[in-house]
């Protein structure tokens, strides 16, 4: 009932100061990460320098779609992202330099595995959250709503690192 009875407002305040505490907190990190990625952007589109964490994750996309195109349907094989990453960085790019993925889980199941996999895997995630928010819609089981909103979340949030690459504890 406390929890029903808060106002959005004050929500929105008190969300705004948690925004500029983090914001006060990060801001050297912030910084310095934009300083990297602004001297990363000029030295790819200056010099068309792909060493940089920018210039890899480019390479990368570039790689993945052009390996995605060769085989479409059923994919390179598993185990095929280092081998292909590492040839292709060197004939390409000119860069010596081992990766085991491609930074983008959907784009990863593309290559490894065609369309086919890649589908297989969005099919997942697609039943997960269509189950979950059918649950939530008509069930009124406090540990079933609460079970189907920790499914949506782990659903948003592998959606999100999989696209991003970006997982907690990823590096």
């Amino acid at each position: 009932r406390r929890f029903a009875g808060i106002s959005v407002a004050r929500l929105a305040v008190i969300g705004v100061a948690v925004a500029l505490v983090i914001g006060a907190v990060g801001s050297r990190v912030i910084l310095d990460r934009t300083d990297f990625l602004v001297s990363d952007w000029d030295a790819l589109n200056a010099n068309g320098d792909h060493s940089t964490a920018l210039g890899l994750r480019v390479a990368m996309w570039e790689i993945g779609v052009k390996a995605f195109r060769e085989m479409p349907i059923f994919g390179h094989g598993i185990s095929a992202s280092r081998e292909l990453m590492k040839q292709e960085l060197q004939d390409q790019f000119g860069v010596q330099q081992t990766l085991s993925h491609f930074h983008n889980g959907f784009l990863t199941a593309l290559v490894e595995a065609g369309l086919l996999g890649a589908l297989a895997l969005a099919s997942i995630f697609v039943v997960a959250a269509w189950n979950a928010a059918r649950t939530l819609r008509l069930s009124a089981d406090p540990v079933e709503r609460f079970g189907a909103t920790m499914v949506l979340v782990a659903v948003i949030t592998y959606l999100i690192a999989g696209l991003t690459g970006i997982l907690i504890g990823h590096d």
